[in-house]
């Protein structure tokens, strides 16, 4: 028995874990949104850059 309720809070600690990540990224992701928006670049400006 004592397994089994490990084993359930092991799976939602790793489900807060990937919820956490997913959250982080997917913020950061709006964020340079934002800033892509902001600076007036379309795609083919950034393709074509290649330091």
């Amino acid at each position: 028995m004592m397994k089994c309720a490990e084993s359930v809070e092991m799976r939602q600690a790793f489900a807060d874990v990937v919820s956490a990540g997913i959250a982080k990224v997917m913020s950061e992701g709006l964020k340079h949104g934002v800033e892509h928006g902001r600076s007036q670049l379309g795609l083919e400006s950034i393709e074509a850059y290649d330091p």
